[in-house]
């Protein structure tokens, strides 16, 4: 193996090599991937690249940056001269022989192939463990759409259930953190069924008070949260008819007073039969 090599060289050459082209042995990924994939900062991840270029690991072209990506080219630096000149000194007067360049060169491109074979085990280990995070933090997450695809297929039968009786409201209902909601509260010891028959008292209650499509209803996130608005009563309180009496019902309830009609120029006491006759009819409406 090669001893120049530290620990974070060969976590940066196996992310690296993650992104390698089979055919050309190329691969362009950027330093933020880079970083996320190894779970380094993005300094260390500039200096390790420079020192596997020095050490003869990658060959880089371009300079890279935030906004653009630089590529790498994988290489296997010749370690041979520098190890025999290391493990053995010549002097003029001695020969090393067959044997010992055999072993000697053998050792060598054992070591060289070791490595690589340890940074390609490296590497499907961590692609398999940083999948995950790889998607959710290096920029490639899913669209909108397909998470909304996803979501669909993650929803249990009782949310749906519920979530389709909720009251309907003005504004924004979001189903996915209403879910989430859901799911915390299930943690919590809480059983679908509690939730559901929460949800149909509430729908009631709205439907008794005539909020049904307004502003002042709950968002289902908010009605499946922390505070367990679905464990109220949401009682239904019946009105009463109101005992005022109409504005036109008052005849008869209280004693009527004749008008008096008068005549211009007459007795004030002369009182118009036909009037007496208006009057009473009307009283006994």
């Amino acid at each position: 193996m090669d001893d120049r090599l530290t620990k974070t060289d060969l976590r940066v050459l196996g992310a690296i090599l993650s992104w390698r082209d089979k055919t050309t042995n190329l691969c362009w990924p950027k330093r933020e991937l880079i970083a996320t994939r190894c779970n380094l900062p993005l300094c260390k991840i500039s200096t390790a690249t420079t020192r596997l270029v020095n050490l003869g690991w990658l060959k880089k072209e371009g300079n890279g940056g935030r906004s653009r990506s630089a590529q790498y080219v994988l290489l296997i630096p010749t370690l041979t001269t520098k190890t025999v000149t290391d493990l053995v000194t010549v002097t003029n007067s001695e020969t090393v022989t067959d044997s010992v360049t055999k072993t000697l060169t053998d050792s060598v491109t054992k070591t060289v192939t070791d490595s690589v074979r340890g940074i390609k085990h490296t590497n499907e280990q961590t692609i398999e463990q940083t999948n995950k995070e790889y998607v959710d933090h290096a920029g490639l997450a899913p669209s909108a759409e397909e998470k909304k695809r996803a979501a669909k297929k993650e929803y249990s039968d009782e949310f749906n259930n519920a979530f389709s009786i909720y009251p309907k409201r003005k504004g924004d209902n979001p189903k996915e953190k209403a879910f989430r909601a859901w799911k915390a509260r299930l943690k919590e010891g809480v059983t679908a069924n509690e939730m559901v028959s929460g949800v149909k008292r509430y729908l009631a209650f709205c439907q008794a008070e005539g909020n049904i499509g307004t502003q002042y209803i709950k968002q289902a996130a908010t009605f499946f949260g922390p505070d367990k608005a679905f464990l109220e009563s949401w009682e239904v309180v019946r009105k009463s008819p109101s005992s005022t009496p109409h504005r036109n019902s008052g005849f008869g309830k209280q004693p009527a007073t004749r008008p008096i009609y008068t005549y211009p120029g007459g007795d004030a006491d002369a009182i118009d039969s036909t009037a007496i006759e208006v009057f009473d009819a009307q009283a006994r409406l």
